[in-house]
Parts: C-alpha cells; sequence; structure tokens
C-alpha cells in the first residue's frame, strides 16, 4: 500500500493528519479507514481556514487496503513480549545466584 498526496500540502496540517493515521493503523484499522478517519478527525478540529480541501484531501490511499495489525494480535504480541522477558530475567536471576553461590 501507498499513501501519497496529489499534490504539494502544508507541512503543519500535513503532520496532523499523519499521526491521526498512525494512531488509527496502531488501532487496528484498515488503511482506508484509517486515512479517512484522519481526515475526519483533522476537519473536526481544524478552523474555518484549515478546514480548506486544499490542506487535507490531497491524501490518498492506493493498493492493499487490509489492516497491518489486528488489534488482537498487537496485545497477544506484547504478551508474548511480557512473558519472554520475564522468562530471561528471571534465567539471568537464577544465573546470577548459582554463580555467587
Amino acid at each position: 500500500s501507498v499513501i501519497m498526496t496529489l499534490w504539494a500540502v502544508e507541512d503543519q496540517s500535513g503532520s496532523i493528519l499523519m499521526t491521526g493515521f498512525y494512531q488509527n493503523l496502531k488501532d487496528g484499522m484498515d488503511i482506508d479507514e484509517a486515512l479517512q478517519e484522519a481526515k475526519l478527525s483533522y476537519l473536526r478540529d481544524a478552523d474555518q481556514l484549515g478546514a480548506h480541501p486544499y490542506l487535507w484531501s490531497g491524501y490518498v490511499c492506493i493498493g492493499d487496503t487490509r489492516a497491518l495489525i489486528s488489534p488482537a494480535f498487537g496485545k497477544l504480541y506484547q504478551l508474548v513480549l511480557a512473558v519472554i522477558g520475564l522468562g530471561v530475567i528471571i534465567f539471568l536471576v537464577y544465573r546470577f545466584r548459582r554463580k555467587r553461590a
């Protein structure tokens, strides 16, 4: 997938929009939905001048729009990392105590 602009957009509006977009992706949204929600969120918060379509409507998504990470997978990933990290800590403590004895 590619997120691109059809024309040069302002840095400030682009930064706000992309921050929302990446947060939506992190939350497990499909790519096109994440971009749409980021645009809507930007419009809700923008003043009259900032809401001009030139500043936000140039962003488009091309390609596969499926979610990059499902929300359930993200939680499972965090759990697995926590268990592995805990295992490493227990192993190191055990090994350190054994060396000192």
